[in-house]
C-alpha cells in the first residue's frame, strides 16, 4: 500500500487530495493554515495533517509527497523531501529559477529517488496520439505548432500568466519536437494586475520548426487549442472536444507560373479514450515509487528543459 502526503491544500492541492483519495493513496496533508487542515479532516477522516513539512517527514510513514504549494516554496520543500530520500512530484511551475531546478535534479539523481513535475498534459490521451502521428510522419515535415490557452480567469499576484499557464505548453513542445529552441522572443501586456495578464512567446527550433504560445487570463472566451502543421498533414485539438481531434491530410502543389495550391486529401476526426490526466499522472507517479524507478515521463529532464525555456523567455519579455 502506497501512502502519499500532499503539501499545500489550496485550489490545486484539493484536486490532488480528491484524486489520491479516489485512488486509495491519500494519507496526509501539510498546510500552514488551520482552516485547510480542518477542512481536509472533515472530508477525509483517516488523513493525518501537519503544519510544516518537518513534522510530516519526522513521522517517516509516507512513501511519497506531492507539492502543490506556491511556487516560491517549491525549492526548499522539495529539497527537504529529497534529502530524506522520499519520492516527490512537484507541481508546475517546477521552480522559479533554473539554478534551483538543477539542484533538485542533481539531488534526486544522487539519492536515486524519483522526482517528477506536474506537467499534466503529458498524461492527456490526445498527447500520445499526436506524438504517434508525428513519429509515423503522417504530418510529413513538421513546420509549425501553436497553443492558445486563454480564459477570463483568476488573476494571480504571485506569478504572471506565462508562469501560470505556459509550462504546460512548453512541456508539450519539448515532447513533440524533442529538441531545445534555438531562439525565443516574447511580448507581454499588463492591463489588470501588476504582472503580465496577456503574453505571446515565439520559439524557433532546429530543422525549421517554429512555434508560438498565447497565454491570457484577460480574454472574453475560454479556449485551449493546440494546432500542429506539417507539409503533409494538420492536427487541431481543442479541449472542448474531450474525446477527439481533427486531422487533415494535405498535398501542396507547387506551380511555376501561379501560386502554390493546397489540396485537402482527407479530413477526419480521430477519437481517443477519455481519461482523467491528473489520475493518470498520480498512477504513474505511484508506479515509479513501487518499482523504485526514476520517471521517464515528466521527469527530471522535462522539469529542467521547461524551467530553462521559461527562464529564458521571461528575460526576453518585452513589456507593452
Amino acid at each position: 500500500m502506497i501512502n502519499i502526503c500532499v503539501v499545500g491544500g489550496g485550489y490545486w492541492g484539493e484536486n490532488h487530495l480528491k484524486t489520491l483519495h479516489e485512488l486509495g493513496l491519500l494519507a496526509g496533508l501539510v498546510d500552514i493554515e488551520n482552516s485547510k487542515r480542518d477542512k481536509a479532516k472533515k472530508k477525509y477522516s483517516k488523513i493525518l495533517t501537519f503544519s510544516c513539512i518537518e513534522e510530516a517527514l519526522k513521522e517517516n510513514m509516507f512513501d511519497g509527497f506531492v507539492i502543490a504549494s506556491p511556487v516560491a516554496t517549491h525549492f526548499e520543500i522539495g529539497k527537504k523531501i529529497l534529502q530524506h530520500t522520499k519520492p516527490v512530484l512537484i507541481e508546475k511551475p517546477f521552480c522559479e529559477r533554473l539554478k534551483e531546478a538543477k539542484e533538485l535534479g542533481d539531488l534526486a539523481l544522487s539519492k536515486n529517488v524519483c522526482l517528477m513535475v506536474g506537467h499534466l498534459l503529458l498524461f492527456h490521451p490526445s498527447t500520445s496520439l499526436i506524438k504517434e502521428y508525428i513519429d509515423l510522419k503522417k504530418l510529413g515535415k513538421l513546420k509549425y505548432i501553436y497553443s492558445n490557452r486563454l480564459n477570463l480567469g483568476k488573476i494571480r499576484s504571485n506569478e504572471d500568466v506565462f508562469w501560470s499557464f505556459a509550462p504546460h505548453d512548453i512541456s508539450l513542445l519539448q515532447y513533440f519536437i524533442g529538441e531545445d529552441p534555438l531562439d525565443i522572443s516574447a511580448n507581454s501586456h499588463s492591463f489588470v494586475g501588476q504582472n503580465a495578464d496577456i503574453q505571446i512567446t515565439h520559439l524557433k527550433y532546429p530543422n525549421g520548426v517554429k512555434a508560438h504560445i498565447h497565454s491570457s487570463w484577460f480574454n472574453p472566451l475560454k479556449e485551449h487549442s493546440l494546432v500542429l502543421i506539417g507539409d503533409k498533414g494538420l492536427i487541431n485539438y481543442r479541449a472542448s472536444h474531450d474525446n477527439y481531434m481533427t486531422f487533415k491530410a494535405i498535398e501542396i502543389k507547387e506551380k511555376k507560373l501561379s501560386d502554390p495550391v493546397i489540396n485537402v486529401l482527407d479530413s477526419k476526426k480521430i477519437y481517443f479514450e477519455k481519461s482523467e490526466p491528473l489520475k493518470e499522472e498520480l498512477k504513474y507517479f505511484t508506479s515509479r515509487i513501487k518499482k523504485n524507478e526514476m520517471a521517464e515521463i515528466a521527469g527530471i529532464s522535462s522539469a529542467l528543459q521547461t524551467t530553462r525555456i521559461m527562464e529564458t523567455a521571461s528575460k526576453k519579455h518585452v513589456q507593452r
